[in-house]
């Protein structure tokens, strides 16, 4: 059973409008590492993803992917997010991570408004 603070918190996060992002995209770490992951949606504040690695809370790093806008096709775009919750998900044969951006620029911040539009 979930406890009050638990779905209030699930509330907080749901705040935002998000809409459903199926694409693949590259994450970028600190070092220079990448590796590619996959959407599941996207909010103005942030998106979630699929990975197979499990990352810290407050990982940094940056994501480059592309959001499909109609009728002009899809636009690629860049920006640099940090971890605010992962978890384990059989459904999704990944970790579902929740990211954050962070000081996203007017390119990104145009595109999802129009893709949530």
């Amino acid at each position: 059973m979930q406890d009050m603070s638990d779905a209030a918190g699930e509330a907080d996060r749901r705040k935002v409008q998000r809409r459903p992002l199926r694409v693949k995209a590259d994450v970028i770490l600190a070092a220079g590492q990448s590796f590619e992951v996959r959407t599941i949606d996207i909010s103005a504040e942030g998106v979630g993803i699929v990975a197979s690695a499990n990352p810290r809370l407050g990982t940094p790093f940056d994501l480059r992917f592309s959001i499909p806008l109609k009728p002009t096709g899809s636009v690629a775009v860049a920006a640099r997010a940090k971890v605010i919750h992962s978890v384990l998900s059989r459904d999704e044969a990944g970790f579902k991570i929740g990211l954050k951006f962070v000081s996203p620029d007017a390119q990104l911040t145009a595109a999802i408004r129009q893709f949530l539009a």
